[in-house]
């Protein structure tokens, strides 16, 4: 019968090397709390002969129990003679972040925080310590909090940290139960240190562990961690096989990019489609467009509580916003407004993602394009001002009596929702002189009488 060393030893090596981890000259990133779990699994894997790179992330919640648990993976990095990075994310975490928990916000910084490291020493792969027991206590957590199958598939073996992202995370202890995992090292000889606060059931994961778990053992006999883990093994594999292909596949179609930056998803696409796949594709777009959005139930409910209202509505999320369009939900990431500019008839100036001329032209033309409008030279100052659109503006559009506001310009004009905060005025310091891309001011336009004439464009190609 094979010993715990040997086994745990030979399931870390099954499982890199089931992931193409072959090559043990490259290095590996392992994350190491301190605890029994990931400082078993960093000396499989250093025994195993990888290049191994041990990282911590400090939270600085704990005092000085935190700081003896970061000595203490410093202290294996100097006997084993191998790099350490040690990631502070206390003052980031502690920071205030609507519509995202503690726990939500701290496990987005910590892999954060690694995958800065893999990408600083050149590594593809992070490697946790999750075991079967962790697994089973996930998808317990998920099964109270609602979720669909993807929760209760539990954590994957292995995944991207990112859409679009090379580094992967591997948890190759997910077959292995804590004890298995507690006496692989103590059979080495490991030490390492206990979290005081995994003693505390204000957790809900320290709960379901020391209350949960042990009352399902004793209605069902035993090994209930083992048989939540098969189960959620079992589902994993349909989740990746059939529901991830489908979910791609429909967001390649419901996806549109909008300028700026974001995405559209069509309201074409996601209407006859039933709830949870609509709240799948919220979570999908989220991913790639909005990556420090909290993806949960509750912001689901919310994005798809906006189809049922009017245009022009939205909802906050960490990093950007959701906005409902005329043709669906726009997923638009936050950016700051640039700072008014002036243009004169020198140079071009570039403003938020647009070039602006102001050229003399031979030929006078009287008309009024999208791109560009023809003003009388004679009406204009020396130089005009680029800016965001202001309460309080107005303009004089030839064709119509009196002044429009410009807000209900832009609302004529079917510019998106999301993009009238940053629509774009060229002003003469006072009165707005074009709203780029919708109506010029009749008073600045050529007309039959001009003598001479500029032209104002806005382009993206410059």
């Amino acid at each position: 019968m094979s010993s715990p060393l040997h086994a745990i030893e030979k399931a870390v090596e099954r499982q890199l090397e089931d992931h193409g981890l072959t090559d043990r000259r490259r290095p590996v990133v392992v994350a190491v709390s301190g605890g029994v779990d990931s400082v078993a699994a960093a000396h499989a894997i250093h025994a195993l002969g990888y290049r191994v790179v041990l990282a911590h992330v400090h939270h600085g919640l704990r005092g000085p129990e935190a700081d003896g648990d970061a000595h203490l993976v410093e202290g294996m990095a100097r006997e084993w003679g191998c790099p350490v990075h040690v990631v502070e994310i206390g003052e980031d975490l502690t920071a205030a972040s609507a519509g995202e928990s503690m726990q939500d916000r701290a496990r987005r910084l910590r892999y954060a925080g690694l995958e800065h490291v893999a990408r600083a020493v050149g590594s593809e792969v992070i490697v946790t310590g999750h075991h079967r027991d962790d697994q089973a206590e996930t998808v317990l957590m998920q099964l109270l909090r609602g979720t669909g199958p993807e929760g209760l598939a539990g954590m994957p073996a292995v995944r991207f940290l990112s859409t679009g992202s090379s580094v992967r995370l591997v948890r190759p202890l997910l077959s292995q139960s804590r004890e298995r995992i507690r006496a692989y090292a103590e059979r080495v000889g490991l030490s390492w240190r206990e979290d005081s606060s995994n003693e505390s059931d204000a957790y809900l994961r320290n709960a379901v562990r020391r209350r949960v778990l042990p009352l399902l053992d004793d209605v069902a006999g035993g090994q209930s961690a083992d048989r939540i883990a098969r189960a959620a093994d079992l589902l994993r594999r349909y989740v990746d096989s059939d529901i991830d292909s489908v979910t791609e596949a429909l967001l390649r179609g419901a996806c549109r990019p909008i300028p700026g930056g974001g995405v559209l998803l069509s309201g074409r696409v996601m209407e006859p489609l039933p709830a949870v796949w609509k709240g799948r594709l919220v979570l999908g777009a989220l991913e790639g467009h909005l990556p420090s959005a909290a993806r949960t139930r509750a912001t689901v409910d919310r994005a798809l509580e906006l189809l049922l209202r009017q245009t022009g509505r939205s909802v906050p999320v960490e990093g950007g916003s959701i906005w409902r369009e005329r043709d669906g939900l726009a997923l638009v990431p936050e950016r700051s407004l640039p700072q008014p500019a002036l243009l004169t008839r020198a140079s071009p100036v570039e403003w938020d993602g647009l070039v602006f001329r102001l050229d003399p032209v031979g030929t006078v033309d009287v008309g009024e394009g999208r791109d560009a409008v023809m003003l009388d030279a004679d009406r204009i100052p020396p130089s005009l001002t680029i800016r965001p659109w202001a309460a309080g503006d107005r303009v004089s559009p030839r064709g119509m009596s009196g002044t429009r506001k410009v807000k209900d310009l832009l609302v004529d004009a079917h510019v998106a929702a999301h993009a009238r905060s940053r629509a774009a005025v060229v002003a003469t310091g006072v009165d707005v002189v074009w709203v780029v891309g919708v109506r010029a001011d009749r008073r600045f336009l050529a007309d039959a009488d001009t003598k001479s004439g500029l032209r104002l464009s806005a382009s993206f190609d410059g």
